[in-house]
């Protein structure tokens, strides 16, 4: 081997750095040695006069019915918790208030839901028998 040991170390020192993608050709723009990168969703949240449509792009869409609160809420703020969606997509679809939406914390979350589903079982008990 015709390599000079200034050319090994060198080899070895951008290996140890960068790993096996050093000793790929950087001007190249994709990796084999590294997974391809994701692409981020965009979601976009639209209100229609009976639903509310969360758009996850090519991945297709979901249609939940605004007079099913208690569903709504619950979709809307498990992705707000899971920063997929931001505060004032929620404020405006829920009609709370941005800082309302902010102070929403998991516990609290579970909480209000917890007296949601309560009060919604209550309210279609009386329903029924109306």
């Amino acid at each position: 081997m015709d390599t000079p040991p200034g050319t090994i170390r060198s080899i070895i020192r951008a290996i140890l750095h960068d790993g096996l993608p050093a000793l790929e050709d950087r001007r190249r723009h994709s990796s084999a040695f590294l997974p391809p990168e994701e692409k981020s969703v965009k979601i976009n949240i639209g209100m229609e006069e009976q639903s509310v449509i969360i758009d996850f792009g090519a991945a297709g869409q979901l249609k939940i019915p605004r007079r099913n609160t208690l569903q709504m809420r619950v979709i809307l703020l498990t992705m707000l918790n899971n920063n997929l969606i931001n505060t004032r997509d929620i404020s405006d679809i829920l009609g709370f208030s941005t800082v309302h939406a902010l102070k929403l914390t998991p516990t609290q979350e579970a909480s209000q839901l917890k007296n949601s589903v309560i009060a919604y079982g209550a309210e279609m008990s009386r329903e029924r028998y109306i």
